[in-house]
């Protein structure tokens, strides 16, 4: 059976730039997020470009039953072959914690945390099963601490963050690779989505682009590497959660996520 690369989140940002990597690397793509007209375009474009098989799914991971139909469709249906699994789809809300409707705190759990989870465990049975196969979530340098303001963001990123380097453990020897991507502040949706346009985060810090972030990932993964960190921010964020208490880091995250 042919094989192909599932990306979640492939409308935009580093899903987006992760999907045209792949392709032009010679994937067979499944492109996967909620905004069709943006996937149609993208699945366009890549079997044009690039001369392999794009299929795009707008679907909403957020929904309960969504993972298990997309599995369903794509490897009891039709019958593919997923060798490559990007979890990439991810919501941020900013604000305090309690001030914030459950609702949409709880959407937020489930495509950052579920999802990834749910993904995973459905693919990842079908990889090793084949003795084959990369999954490559993308967590953040964020899962390094915890965040005021975006404190479900960054405690779904940590929680994405030791899931993967645990799940990497424990197929090591199963042909399954999983790698965890963490990079520092991107030029994405994230800031305008977040309202964070006006932080010290997005004012005083260097933005990387999502192109790169994304060439980062597929290298690492390609790599079989299980722990990736993307530019110099993520490796300051990681030294300092070394050398300075959690309290410390989280006074430091606050102020850096705050709007002025």
């Amino acid at each position: 059976m042919e094989k192909y690369a599932l990306i979640t989140g492939a409308s935009s940002g580093i899903g987006f730039e992760m999907a045209q990597i792949l392709a032009q690397n010679g994937h067979n793509v499944i492109l996967v997020a909620r905004n069709k007209k943006r996937l149609t375009e993208l699945q366009e474009i890549l079997s044009m470009n690039y001369r392999v098989k794009a299929l795009a799914y707008p679907c909403d991971l957020t929904k309960e039953g969504a993972c298990v139909e997309l599995y369903r469709e794509l490897i009891e249906n039709q019958e593919l072959n997923i060798d490559f699994l990007v979890n990439n789809a991810g919501i941020v809300i900013s604000g305090k914690f309690l001030g914030t409707p459950w609702q949409q705190s709880e959407e937020l759990l489930r495509l950052n945390i579920t999802a990834v989870c749910e993904l995973s465990f459905l693919f990842g049975n079908h990889m090793k099963h084949n003795h084959d196969g990369r999954i490559l979530n993308i967590a953040s340098c964020a899962g390094m601490l915890a965040g005021p303001e975006l404190n479900l963001y960054y405690a779904s990123k940590n929680f994405v963050l030791a899931f993967s380097q645990a799940l990497s453990l424990e197929l090591k020897h199963t042909g399954v690779a999983v790698t965890a991507l963490c990079p520092g502040p991107v030029a994405t949706n994230f800031a305008n989505n977040a309202g964070l346009n006006n932080s010290c985060m997005f004012k005083r810090l260097p933005i990387m682009d999502a192109q790169s972030v994304a060439q980062a990932g597929y290298q690492a993964a390609m790599q079989k590497k299980s722990l990736k960190y993307c530019g110099g921010i993520a490796q300051s964020v990681n030294l300092g959660a070394r050398l300075f208490s959690r309290k410390f880091m989280a006074r430091l995250a606050y102020r850096i996520n705050k709007v002025k």
